[in-house]
């Protein structure tokens, strides 16, 4: 069997270049460390923890996922906001509200 070899210097120079162009957009909204001051501010304003275990309380996930039979994934709802992958969940949902 013969190996053939792959170029991947496109790629890595795509990668190079997209590397660059956000490096370059975060210099222009004040580098790391005015993002790492804004994080901090808005995570004293808003608990972001708090949101998340608020909603899989409401969701009944505090205590794990329920998942109904081997071909069910608790992570085929990519929605935050439905229930819908979980009828039952939904219902206790809007009960609670």
């Amino acid at each position: 069997s013969t190996k053939t070899a792959i170029d991947h210097s496109d790629v890595e120079n795509d990668v190079k270049a997209e590397i660059q162009s956000l490096e370059k957009k975060l210099e222009e909204i004040g580098g790391r460390e005015e993002y790492q001051r804004a994080s901090q501010m808005n995570t004293a304003l808003f608990s972001t923890s708090k949101w998340v275990l608020g909603i899989l309380g409401r969701w009944g996930w505090l205590d794990g996922l329920i998942v109904d039979s081997p071909n069910d994934s608790p992570h085929k709802n990519t929605n935050a906001d439905s229930c819908d992958a979980y009828p039952e969940r939904k219902q206790n949902d809007n009960q609670q509200t």
